[in-house]
């Protein structure tokens, strides 16, 4: 019978803590709820202690709880530190390589990629979450995660920039052929706008001309999380949608879309990847990285800056 205290049951309880949810954690470990649940009573049968106060609505550490997770989460970073250690002396990087993806980028730009990856390390297992939420890197135990604009690395993290993506104002020729005229920024109040909700700075644009950076307020006909689906609403002449160039810069080229107000444009986004600063990086996620750092050396169509 496996240890009460493996690594597995710590990565568990670990989880768990961070989320003070069990739903976040499993969903997180890719897990079901319940199964979850059952390794953590397992875990606290064999400890012969409860570990968390289960309510109906929350969940909290115990007095048992509070005092293993600095020591669990300590030797997790320990072992990941010494894995990442040995794997220096291996001839070709081995293990899970657990990364987090956004969800309209990583299809896109990303997924093309991973073919060709795997030919070139073939020992290297992918996992992958593909969500706009934000992913707690060390809690939910990811190895990296890309990620578009503006973010906080946060306390134990570290950011390698691997390029930007100009963003447009765009709609439809039909949508724009029916609509009132849009001489500035002012005049997109009274249009449709297509809004996506995860955007940092909440339902406002930020648009930057002539005279320096404008906001113009968003009373979105369309929020959505999927920025796919705007895209497509977008071209279907549902309205005006801000945009990333990896996302409609092949529909621009066809005249699908057409940019609007073309010299009050969005700043660029940055796309970073970010990983726990560790000592010593695993060779699986350097590799990675310096995978995606080499494909996106020669400006794909997305990074444009015309």
């Amino acid at each position: 019978m496996e240890p009460s205290l493996s690594t597995h049951a710590l990565r568990e309880f670990c989880a768990v803590a961070a989320k003070l949810n069990f739903a976040r954690a499993a969903e997180g470990l890719q897990v079901h709820p319940s199964i979850l649940s059952r390794h953590i009573k397992a875990l606290e049968a064999s400890l012969g202690t409860p570990l968390f106060h289960r309510h109906t609505r929350s969940v909290t550490l115990t007095e048992a709880g509070a005092a293993l997770l600095p020591l669990a989460q300590d030797l997790l970073s320990r072992l990941s530190d010494a894995e990442a250690m040995v794997s220096q002396f291996s001839s070709e990087p081995t293990g899970v390589l657990r990364l987090s993806l956004p969800t309209s980028f990583g299809q896109i730009a990303i997924g093309p990629l991973l073919a060709a990856f795997r030919r070139a390390h073939p020992g290297i297992e992918l996992e992958m979450r593909v969500s706009d939420d934000y992913v707690d890197l060390i809690g939910d135990r990811f190895d990296a995660a890309v990620r578009i604009g503006e973010h906080a690395s946060g306390t134990g993290l570290r950011t390698r920039r691997l390029a930007e993506t100009n963003r447009y104002l765009c709609a439809a020729p039909t949508y724009l052929a029916g609509a009132p005229e849009i001489r500035g920024p002012q005049d997109l109040t009274a249009h449709a706008l297509l809004h996506f909700s995860p955007l940092a700075n909440g339902p406002v644009w930020r648009l930057t001309g002539p005279s320096g950076e404008i906001v113009v307020p968003v009373r979105p006909t369309l929020a959505a999380d999927n920025a796919l689906m705007l895209r497509q609403a977008a071209i279907d002449g549902a309205g005006i949608a801000l945009l990333a160039g990896f996302l409609v810069d092949d529909a621009l080229a066809r005249g699908e879309l057409v940019e609007v107000l073309p010299e009050h444009r969005p700043q660029p986004a940055m796309i970073s990847v970010v990983f726990p600063d560790r000592p010593i990086m695993a060779r699986k996620t350097r590799v990675f990285i310096d995978f995606l750092v080499e494909r996106w050396e020669y400006r794909p169509l997305w990074y444009q800056t015309g």
